[in-house]
């Protein structure tokens, strides 16, 4: 009995550890591609697998990964732009030094990059959508991860594929 056990937890263990590893960088980029520093993604990312990890076992690991991921994101940032906004208020009566340089070392190669520019020009839930498409999930995932109707992330899937098409015609002209 105890050795069946065993082998269960073993084998729950080895899918825990290869769903990590294959879908740790996935999740990374996913929340980039929204609009995350690879820090704040990386953060994130961190947090949801030790959650998902925790409830493993879990039906749809996937998309629980993502949503979880992308909530700890919206907080953090959340969080961030208070203490931010605090920061500014104290710093406006106190303090007169100037701000510190925007970080401009380049992370991505020119495809990403230019991938990236590309999503970054459509509305909000067409990039959120394209993105997890990009990842491979189905528009039933997609749906379950945003709170979306399916039928509403399928129009927002095509509305984004019919825009990315017409901006990838522009510059190439």
């Amino acid at each position: 009995m105890f050795d069946n056990a065993k082998a269960i937890t073993s084998t729950l263990g080895q899918e825990r550890d290869e769903f990590v590893r294959d879908d740790f960088l996935p999740v990374v980029w996913s929340l980039v591609a929204q609009g995350a520093s690879v820090e704040e993604a990386t953060d994130a990312t961190q947090q949801a697998m030790i959650v998902a990890c925790q409830k493993w076992p879990h039906p749809s690991p996937h998309a629980f990964v993502r949503l979880v991921a992308k909530r700890v994101f919206i907080d953090a940032t959340r969080k961030a732009r208070t203490a931010r906004k605090l920061h500014e208020r104290l710093s406006s009566l106190y303090d007169r030094t100037p701000a510190p340089a925007a970080d401009t070392k380049a992370i991505f190669d020119a495809e990403t990059t230019y991938v990236h520019g590309l999503l970054a020009q459509l509305p909000k839930r067409q990039r959120e959508v394209m993105v997890h498409t990009m990842e491979g999930l189905s528009a039933e995932e997609i749906a379950d991860l945003t709170g979306q109707n399916f039928a509403t992330v399928r129009s927002n899937l095509r509305h984004a594929r019919i825009k990315l098409k017409h901006l990838i015609r522009i510059r190439k002209e």
